[in-house]
């Protein structure tokens, strides 16, 4: 009775976790960029703005409000419990790769299995994961330079690793490690999964990203099938 207990106050207390991180995306996200379309808006309503100025905001709306059905695209998905599974999460992450960086003009390539194994993976686990690799591929289209860019899977029994490369300008890791640009928060959520994110970069030689996850942890389990 015990055990049971501890394992509905453990789930409980997951559910919570989710929901608060579900409520602080929609208002980190889609509500700041309402408040951003609401100014323009209102902005554009304005008799004494040029009409240059004018297209321009009804430019910047658009483009926002484009963010903002990706922002909610992404919510959906991840608070869907049919897509906590290896499949959806690299079929999900394919789609928004394949997008991103071609909008950047930088060609996507995929190196993945032809035949993934019937694995599940926690919620938790799913956003580290993509938000992981979504940082990734910014840092591709921000700072790389690249023209090429490869997205990677290796499985085997005990280990998920997934690689995220390009054939950019690279950096010294060290003085970016020291300056901040979102490489200690991919480390940080794969900490979170007690997983490891291994990044290896110099000038002139791209970069290489892997985030490596035990298939044996309980952010993985297979499914339970029954007849």
């Amino acid at each position: 009775r015990s055990r049971r207990k501890w394992e509905r106050l453990k789930m409980q207390r997951d559910l919570d976790q989710e929901r608060q991180r579900i409520a602080r995306d929609i208002h980190d996200d889609l509500g700041s960029g309402l408040t951003e379309i609401i100014l323009l808006s209102d902005n554009v309503n304005l008799a004494s703005s040029p009409i240059a100025e004018k297209e321009k905001m009804v430019g910047e709306i658009s483009t926002r409000a484009r963010s903002l059905t990706r922002a909610m695209d992404e919510v959906v998905w991840a608070i869907n419990p049919h897509n906590d599974t290896l499949e959806s999460l690299l079929t999900y992450l394919n789609k928004h790769a394949q997008e991103y960086l071609s909008r950047a003009g930088i060609r996507c390539r995929l190196d993945l299995p032809l035949e993934l194994p019937d694995l599940r993976l926690t919620a938790e686990a799913r956003h580290h994961l993509y938000l992981a690799c979504k940082e990734a591929l910014n840092n591709i289209v921000k700072h790389s330079g690249a023209t090429e860019a490869w997205l990677r899977l290796q499985l085997d029994e005990n280990a998920f690793t997934l690689s995220i490369e390009d054939n950019g300008r690279g950096f010294d890791l060290a003085t970016h490690r020291s300056r901040g640009n979102g490489l200690q928060n991919m480390c940080n959520r794969l900490e979170e999964l007690k997983g490891c994110c291994d990044i290896v970069s110099k000038p002139n030689s791209g970069t290489r990203v892997k985030f490596t996850i035990s298939t044996k942890n309980t952010n993985f389990t297979k499914p339970q099938h029954t007849t």
